[in-house]
């Protein structure tokens, strides 16, 4: 019963730290320790010790066998991420909640949610609202407004560039951040 007891705590604690070289001790009994009582008559065998270098090496490759289906199941979610993004060139004029800019001086987006600086992006129609957006330079925004501006152009190469007007508080610097090109990419929800 002892031994069962001893071998079942040697493996629980060999199961919670990194694998180890498992060897017999020899503990004097003329020294005894604080709250431990010691079977004098406690040998382990050999064969017990491999049983139980055995089970660690038999969780220690279950354990490697589950990291390594967790690791390619985020390689595969990732992938499918990386597969939804649509890399766009975008010409990022910004805006803010005034009249001059909006036309009603409404600070509630086509989509029904209020204009929030660092959030809020207006794409062409058929984006759809919720869609996640990455410009470079510029930030993270959630497609949430319209705007009768706001659709696909050309530059001068040709090459098809998507309009996109940020929401900023600040009419001031909204004309001061001016137009620009840059780069980045939707997730369409």
């Amino acid at each position: 019963m002892a031994k069962n007891r001893i071998l079942s705590t040697l493996l629980s604690v060999m199961l919670l730290t990194p694998l180890i070289k498992v060897r017999a001790i020899e503990i004097p009994a003329s020294k005894p320790r604080k709250g431990i009582e010691f079977d004098r008559n406690l040998n382990l065998r050999n064969y017990e010790v491999e049983q139980v270098e055995e089970l660690i090496k038999v969780e220690f490759k279950k354990r490697k066998k589950i990291e390594l289906e967790e690791q390619k199941k985020r390689e595969i979610e990732e992938q499918k991420l990386e597969n939804k993004k649509q890399y766009w060139k975008f010409e990022v004029s910004y805006y803010c909640g005034c009249y001059y800019c909006t036309q009603n001086g409404n600070l509630i987006t086509a989509s029904g949610e209020y204009a929030q600086e660092g959030v809020t992006i207006a794409l062409p129609q058929d984006i759809p609202f919720g869609s996640k957006v990455h410009i470079d330079d510029v930030g993270d925004f959630i497609v949430q407004d319209r705007g009768g501006y706001i659709e696909y152009t050309y530059d001068e190469e040709g090459n098809l560039i998507m309009r996109a007007d940020v929401y900023i508080e600040n009419h001031d610097r909204a004309l001061e951040l001016g137009r620009h090109i840059e780069s980045g990419y939707i997730i369409i929800n």
